[in-house]
């Protein structure tokens, strides 16, 4: 726990948990950074909307993802599944050439730049047919699970 405590920012710890998931770190690591969103959004994850984001582009059929919007601000959430058949024995989730153009289309609302939740980055917004949307591949860049908050989610995180 006192290892994934100091994790906020660090590339390095997240490419250890993704390359060495078979310790069980990595569902810690997410664990205990759920919890501290929802510690420290806890409007949002108590009545927050839900609203599903489609996945658009080569590999559609290989993520799933909502968004959960309340006042205080949006955090899109995105999650892998059925990966066996684009991830080859030792590559790692985390390969952006495996996610190929599948892009996530923001809500209307979203307010200004996406903050990655887990590692601190920002994440590219790119013009995708004139809605504003992320990559897939930049969104699971360093980790496998995608947790991406507006400008006033990030605001309301560095108040707390």
């Amino acid at each position: 726990m006192a290892r994934l405590d100091g994790a906020d920012s660090d590339t390095q710890l997240l490419h250890d948990l993704t390359s060495n998931w078979q310790d069980g770190q990595i569902k810690l690591f997410l664990i205990q950074r759920v919890l501290r969103l929802r510690r420290s959004l806890s409007s949002l994850f108590a009545h927050g909307g839900y609203t599903p984001v489609p996945v658009s582009g080569e590999r559609e059929e290989h993520a799933f993802s909502y968004v959960r919007t309340h006042q205080i601000g949006d955090m899109l959430i995105v999650a892998p599944r059925l990966c066996s058949s684009i991830i080859d024995d030792g590559d790692e989730l985390t390969a952006s050439r495996k996610w190929g153009n599948s892009t996530l289309s923001l809500p209307s609302d979203w307010h200004g730049q996406a903050h990655d939740l887990i590692n601190g980055e920002t994440t590219p917004v790119v013009n995708v047919h004139g809605t504003r949307s992320v990559m897939l591949s930049e969104v699971l860049r360093y980790f496998p699970v995608g947790l991406l908050g507006d400008e006033r989610i990030v605001e309301t995180l560095n108040s707390a």
